[in-house]
């Protein structure tokens, strides 16, 4: 298999277990998503779309997108066209909550 070498660890000093060393995670891909806006609709119309539907999402064009890594807010931005494509100017970064878990031990930081 390619990859990292999951033998690369580091003991932390905080809680004595062991933690894989951020830089085996490079290559490991993640989901990443932007949401445009949500809505709530009844089940029977989300059950009656058809193509050609158009939902209002209820948000102005310029209003601020979330994105999303593996479904944990990560950046807020706005959509922007680069060479004919849709792209994601970031302007701020999501803060995580001090009490959150660490990833790599599921303990707190």
């Amino acid at each position: 298999m390619g990859g990292a070498n999951v033998s690369e660890r580091s003991t932390t000093a905080h809680d004595g277990g062991e933690r894989l060393d951020p830089a085996a995670l490079h290559d490991v891909p993640v989901r990443f998503a932007v949401e445009l806006g949500r809505i709530r609709m009844p089940a029977a119309d989300a059950a009656g779309l058809e193509p050609g539907a158009v939902i209002d999402l209820d948000d102005p064009v310029e209003a601020p997108v979330t994105a999303y890594v593996e479904d944990r807010p990560v950046a807020r931005g706005a959509l922007v066209v680069v060479e004919g494509e849709w792209a994601l100017r970031i302007d701020a970064i999501v803060e995580r909550p001090s009490n959150a878990a660490e990833p790599s031990t599921g303990g707190a930081d």
